[in-house]
């Protein structure tokens, strides 16, 4: 029986364990994987749930899960100054263009997309939007 695609055509494909939402963000996994040992980076964490929008309750709020929390290698410094949330897209959405505009309002941290050529784009650069306008 073949896999079930989803409405952009992807297969979901597991990968350590773990399934993937296209065979795209199991290969990047993978390839996390070789740059860990490589020590181009110092780890990544698959799928990390992060409260985007804190509600009243837990269902109230939103949550965002990324494909990978990337921490780069390196002494020196510490891993939540460099570190950033990753996720694989083929196709950028309205609905994650949302996801982004809250990004920017409420999380400190760095948010960015990988394409399957290998392209990145930061979506947020770790700084709350009102603090910037605070700062301005």
């Amino acid at each position: 029986m073949p896999r079930k695609m989803n409405k952009y055509g992807n297969n979901k494909t597991p990968y350590k364990g773990i399934m993937w939402d296209s065979e795209g963000e199991a290969l990047y996994a993978w390839e996390l994987d070789q740059k860990a040992q490589r020590g181009d980076i110092a780890l990544w964490i698959p799928k990390p749930r992060l409260c985007i929008l804190l509600g009243k309750t837990k269902a109230e709020s939103i949550f965002y899960t990324p494909d990978y929390w990337v921490v780069p290698s390196g002494l020196g410094h510490r891993p939540e100054d460099d570190s950033y949330y990753l996720d694989f897209k083929g196709v950028i959405t309205p609905a994650f263009r949302r996801v982004v505009k809250m990004w920017k309002l409420t999380q400190p941290y760095i948010l960015r997309t990988v394409n399957k050529k290998g392209e990145f784009t930061t979506w947020a650069d770790g700084v709350i939007q009102a603090e910037k306008e605070d700062a301005a």
